[in-house]
């Protein structure tokens, strides 16, 4: 679940909480994958590494706020930031990197998706968080195109055709639906079988047919 609001260490608009809140709102101009803006955005975490946890709550506030093609951008930030400043920021995304990054990955464009996964795979190559955590997203990815990809199934039930009533038959008619269909060539135990177990023959006395 994604952790929302201000740091724990937030008291009013000083300190912590005065870095979150203007952070945030320089946040609010990061629109694109502009290079310029993401090195300065990761410079000012840098100067403000003593509040890291107020830095990585506002990016990932962020990024849970934003409409779906604003998402790539703030990646962009987080990429930038653990692979510039590492130390606490590495540490700081590592508690909810897992959610963070699933969260946006289902919720972007496939062409977007494409470049999430080339910043993960960076990740990976790197070892910038623990192996297990990495895992998890590769395979809840794996997972989630493979439940994309499969067909939907709708349930249906299958009647058979010689047990549905034509037109408007009355419920007595469902009586008679063991009977054997006109036809049928499965056989059924008749009464002179059943005599001729017994040992007694039945003569049989056909009517001409009108």
């Amino acid at each position: 679940m994604h952790r929302v609001g201000l740091p724990k260490t937030c008291k009013g608009e000083v300190g912590e909480c005065k870095v979150y809140l203007d952070y945030l709102k320089r946040l609010n101009t990061l629109t694109s994958g502009s290079k310029p803006l993401i090195t300065s955005l990761t410079l000012s975490a840098q100067a403000q590494h003593f509040a890291s946890e107020s830095i990585v709550r506002a990016i990932e506030d962020r990024l849970h706020q934003v409409e779906p093609s604003l998402k790539l951008p703030l990646l962009y930030l987080i990429d930038s930031v653990i692979k510039n400043n590492g130390g606490v920021y590495i540490e700081g995304f590592k508690a909810n990197i897992l959610n963070v990054f699933l969260e946006a990955y289902k919720k972007v464009q496939a062409d977007q998706r494409e470049k999430f996964e080339r910043v993960l795979s960076t990740w990976i190559n790197s070892k910038i968080f623990p192996s297990f955590i990495l895992d998890r997203i590769t395979d809840a990815i794996s997972d989630l195109k493979e439940q994309e990809s499969a067909p939907s199934r709708s349930t249906q039930v299958h009647v058979n055709p010689k047990f549905v009533a034509k037109g408007d038959k009355h419920d007595s008619d469902l009586l008679s639906m063991n009977k054997p269909a006109i036809g049928d060539k499965r056989h059924h135990p008749s009464a002179e079988d059943s005599d001729r177990h017994r040992g007694f023959v039945r003569v049989s006395i056909h009517f001409p047919l009108f």
